[in-house]
């Protein structure tokens, strides 16, 4: 999933009190499962699992689209919270 360009401190399950093992990322500090999620949520999982992009790359372009997302909802007048839940369903008017 990750280049061979980028290196991997392996952290055992003992150090963390975690079930597994975690494989975090020496330049950026995210890990694997971080890493995915966020390039799925940007919609290029693909990408990212074929070493087209790094970790560090996917993680920085997140962290970017979080913080154009908070810039908006605060411009808005909302919390990061309030942007980020669902939508209610209106009621049609009686």
């Amino acid at each position: 999933m990750f280049s061979d360009s980028h290196y991997f401190l392996r952290l055992s399950s003992k150090e963390f009190g975690a079930k597994e093992e975690m494989d975090i990322c020496r330049n950026c500090g995210c890990t694997t499962v971080q890493a995915a999620a966020d390039a799925l949520a940007l919609g290029f999982r693909e990408e990212f699992e074929s070493c087209a992009y790094t970790c560090c790359q996917v993680v920085a372009w997140a962290d970017e689209q979080w913080l154009a997302w908070s810039e908006a909802a605060a411009e808005d007048g909302k919390s990061s919270e309030q942007a980020t839940k669902p939508l209610e369903i209106a009621e049609p008017e009686k």
